[in-house]
């Protein structure tokens, strides 16, 4: 069993394991809300234009149960022409060419028409169902509280007992972050980096809140998975959210390369009352797809009702 140091030697020796186990302590042990409400705004570039929708969305902390509405606001604004086929029909007035004997003159002929080239859906990113609530496994289920007759072979750090170690994590410096005292750690994964996609942190050195991370990789689907996001976090009322997810290089392989992504989450707040998110649906029928996580526990799939 290899002995990490404990809290109080964090400062002293800026021990990189201790300091990334003593941040996954204090975010698992906030406390939130038992309902939230929250706004995401989704930027993104491509072709030179930019384009922002912001969706409405709920979530059960204790659950992570969540709901995000399928259209944006300004979908449901100006909901945008459908897709398909429009057929055209015309009326017009001939006269025989001769060559069939018992046409007659004047005869009205209706022929109808095809447009195969619609207007184009607006690009989009799709649907975010996500929730500001997610911790790239910082909050994972793999951690629990020690007992006394705990057998697991694990590593005890103070109350909290941390399985199946997934990186190896180095200091690299202490630093500021928007004027807040931070350890700057580097994370490489040990055995599957596309599940464990953490590659830096930024923590406060004096509350241990994680400040900002940066990941290889988001989301469930390519190419979001395969390039670097910057995460930024934001603690209210003593509790750590996201604030913002920010594409490092562009996204090819779509109907057009999204130069940047941006999706932020905004009016962060507890819930008071009832709200219905079932509003009505826009003429343009949603194909575009949805957005998810992985869950928390390491799969790579939907996670089941929740974000």
């Amino acid at each position: 069993m290899l002995a990490i140091a404990p809290y109080g030697a964090i400062a002293q020796g800026g021990d990189a394991d201790a300091i990334f186990e003593r941040a996954r302590t204090t975010w698992s042990d906030m406390t939130y809300p038992s309902l939230l409400d929250y706004r995401i705004a989704v930027a993104i570039e491509a072709g030179g234009k930019t384009r922002t929708d912001h969706y409405a969305g709920e979530v059960e902390p204790a659950t992570g149960a969540c709901r995000v509405h399928a259209f944006s606001a300004e979908e449901a604004a100006s909901p945008t022409t459908p897709r398909g086929i429009n057929v055209v029909v015309t009326l017009s007035v001939g006269f025989s060419s001769g060559r069939n004997p018992f046409a007659t003159s004047n005869q009205p002929t209706v022929s109808a028409g095809a447009s195969l080239n619609p207007p184009k859906a607006p690009i989009s990113f799709g649907t975010p169902d996500l929730s500001p609530l997610y911790s790239f496994g910082m909050r994972a289920g793999a951690r629990r509280i020690a007992t006394a007759d705990d057998d697991s072979g694990g590593k005890l750090i103070g109350r909290v007992l941390t399985l199946n170690r997934r990186y190896a994590i180095r200091l690299l410096e202490e630093t500021a972050l928007d004027g807040t005292d931070a350890y700057h750690l580097a994370l490489e994964p040990i055995a599957d980096p596309a599940r464990d996609r953490l590659r830096e942190l930024w923590i406060a050195t004096n509350t241990y809140d994680v400040l900002q991370a940066r990941v290889l990789g988001n989301f469930t689907d390519r190419p979001a998975t395969t390039i670097p996001w910057l995460i930024r976090f934001v603690t209210i009322d003593g509790a750590t959210y996201i604030a913002s997810e920010t594409s490092e290089a562009p996204l090819p392989e779509r109907p057009a390369t999204l130069t940047s992504v941006a999706i932020t989450f905004e009016q962060i707040a507890q819930r008071h009352g009832s709200r219905d998110l079932l509003f009505a649906i826009p003429h343009d029928l949603d194909a575009r797809g949805h957005v998810f996580e992985p869950n928390e526990e390491g799969g790579r799939g939907r996670p089941d009702r929740s974000c």
